[in-house]
């Protein structure tokens, strides 16, 4: 999916634009009327802890750790066994992704 994270306040959004529609035109003002007729979805917020340098700290760990696609309930209604995430017993390998992990 294409993201982007915009800020609100103190809260910093992650929020996916619908893609589906788009204005063909060099007419500012369709572009615009496509724009505002089909909403973007806010998939997260997150509380800004520190803002440096036109930079913002979030902490995402609360929506990595979490069973955003409901595989739980698939295996479970698939009869595949029970899972559950762990938050205790899980970690993010900064190796593996593009984000920046302050240590």
């Amino acid at each position: 999916a294409v993201v982007f994270f915009r800020k609100s306040g103190s809260r910093m959004l992650l929020v996916q634009p619908n893609l589906s529609y788009r204005a063909d035109t060099d007419n500012p003002l369709e572009k615009r009327a496509v724009e505002e007729a089909f909403a973007r979805s806010v998939l997260y917020s997150f509380d800004i802890e520190e803002e440096k340098d036109g930079k913002y700290l979030v902490d995402i760990s609360h929506m990595l750790f979490s069973d955003a696609h409901h595989i739980s309930d698939r295996l479970k209604t698939m009869k595949e066994g029970s899972y559950s995430l762990d938050r205790d017993r899980s970690a993010i390998e900064p190796a593996r992704t593009k984000i920046h992990i302050p240590r």
